[in-house]
C-alpha cells in the first residue's frame, strides 16, 4: 500500500497548536493577575475609605447643636493610612502613599495606586514585567434619625464632590 504525499501534515501543525494555546493560557493567566490586583486595590480603598467616614466624623460638627456630619481630613488620613498597614494585599504592591480627599459634606474619596508583577510576560523580551493598577472608592457617612415608632432610619446626605 501506498502513502499519500499529504499524510501525516496535522502531525506537523500539532506542535504549533499546543504552542499557540500555551501562549493563549499565559495571556489569560497575567490578565487574570492584573484583574485580580485591580479587585484587592479596590477592596483596600473601599474598606479605607469606609472606615475613614465612620471613624473620621468631626466632634465638633455631630456632637453640637447642629448634628453635622463632617469629616476630619486629618484624622481620615490617618484612618486610611492605619487600615492599609494592616491590609493584607495578595500580590499587589503599593506605590506611595494613598489620596485621602474629603469631597463633600460627610463624604470621603480614597485613591490607590500599586503594580502587580507578570507571571509569564516576564520570559517574553520587551514586554512590561509589572502592570500598573487603580484602585477608588467614596464612602458617605449617613445620619441616623428615629421615626414615630422608635425604628432607626437612616438619611443619606445629598452627594457632594466627585472622586
Amino acid at each position: 500500500m501506498r502513502r499519500r504525499p499529504d499524510a501525516g501534515s496535522a502531525l506537523m501543525l500539532a506542535p504549533a497548536a499546543v504552542l499557540v494555546l500555551i501562549v493563549l493560557g499565559a495571556i489569560a493567566v497575567d490578565s487574570a493577575v492584573v484583574v485580580l490586583g485591580q479587585r484587592e486595590l479596590s477592596t483596600a480603598a473601599t474598606a479605607a475609605a469606609n472606615d475613614a467616614a465612620a471613624a473620621a466624623l468631626s466632634d465638633a460638627g455631630f456632637y453640637g447643636h447642629d448634628g453635622a456630619v463632617d469629616i476630619d481630613q486629618t484624622r481620615a488620613s490617618q484612618v486610611v493610612n492605619d487600615v492599609l498597614e494592616q491590609a493584607d494585599l495578595r500580590g499587589v504592591h503599593r506605590d506611595g502613599s494613598p489620596d485621602v480627599e474629603v469631597v463633600g459634606p460627610g463624604q470621603v474619596c480614597v485613591r490607590l495606586t500599586g503594580h502587580v508583577d507578570a507571571i509569564f510576560a516576564r520570559a517574553v523580551p520587551g514586554v512590561p514585567r509589572t502592570h500598573t493598577v487603580h484602585g477608588r472608592a467614596t464612602a458617605t457617612a449617613v445620619r441616623g434619625a428615629a421615626d414615630a415608632a422608635g425604628t432607626p432610619t437612616t438619611e443619606p446626605l445629598p452627594p457632594g464632590g466627585d472622586c
